[in-house]
């Protein structure tokens, strides 16, 4: 292990291909069916989860990592030979991840544990994770990761559509008024997590789910504008052949850097709900 250890969380959705090519750890939150518990990402497929939550009519609940877990993590790592552990859990406006994970490393003075507030999720977290490990890979001190990664927090965002408000209602990200107006009205929302905020913010509202779809990449055109793009798509069950039109659409109208999928898995798929498609992306400086 290098001496410098990149932790993230299950939120962050990373592609099964940067697991492969960066030691880069992450720490799996917990999603539960009535009285069963299980850990994000690992003990359930993604195909199982989603027909789940199709069939029941009470929607799981979902849990950050404990202090407790966050200990046992770091620990673990320390024993395994990490001179300093630069953590990156899900923003803290948006649940209870980095707390845990600043009380746990603050329980812990004897380890050099940096815990960073990504003030967003999914690759736009991912990236962030991906960062530090190249900046780890290519010999760089362990402030000098911290300054990479915050340089680019302002740099990565994440806009998403969802099918249906539900979902995030009955998780407590939305108000029920705001829910009712979209199903009554059967507008697809899209959203987006700017860093600056650090919460789910609106981007706008289409009646149907290709207009969503199309405005979902125009809105990533109007932030990043012609720079190059480093980018992922996530999805919740959507149809393949959607997902396939997505990529080729851009491919086509961005100079992409990097282009990933990743399926969302069940702990935010909770809030998102069945056929949610999203791309968290950021773009190089002219």
């Amino acid at each position: 292990m290098s001496k410098i250890a990149v932790l993230t969380d299950s939120v962050a959705c990373l592609p099964n291909e940067l697991l492969e090519r960066y030691p880069i750890h992450v720490i799996p939150l917990h999603v539960n069916f009535g009285t069963e518990s299980y850990l994000d990402g690992v003990e359930m497929s993604l195909d199982e989860f989603y027909r789940r939550l199709r069939e029941n009519k009470s929607l799981p609940t979902t849990s950050a990592p404990s202090v407790g877990e966050f200990k046992t993590f770091y620990q673990r790592l320390a024993e395994e030979g990490a001179e300093s552990i630069v953590c990156i859990p899900y923003g803290g406006e948006l649940g209870m991840g980095y707390g845990a994970a600043a009380t746990a490393a603050k329980e812990l003075p004897e380890l050099d544990i940096r815990v960073v507030n990504s003030h967003t999720a999914l690759m736009a977290q991912g990236f962030l994770a991906v960062e530090a490990a190249r900046a780890v890979e290519a010999g760089a001190t362990v402030q000098e990761v911290l300054e990479r990664v915050h340089a680019m927090i302002p740099h990565v965002d994440v806009c998403f559509m969802v099918d249906t408000l539900e979902y995030l209602r009955r998780g407590g990200r939305i108000s029920h008024l705001q829910a009712f107006m979209g199903s009554m009205l059967d507008l697809k929302p899209l959203l987006h997590i700017p860093t600056d905020k650090g919460t789910i913010q609106p981007l706008g509202r289409y009646r149907t789910r290709s207009r969503a779809i199309k405005e979902l990449v125009n809105k990533v055109q109007e932030m990043v504008g012609s720079r190059p793009l480093h980018i992922t798509v996530h999805q919740s069950d959507a149809e393949p052949e959607e997902i396939e039109r997505l990529f080729r659409t851009i491919e086509e109208r961005f100079e992409v850097r990097e282009l990933y999928q990743s399926g969302i898995t069940p702990v935010v798929g909770t809030h998102f709900g069945p056929k949610g498609l999203a791309l968290a992306f950021w773009a190089e400086s002219p």
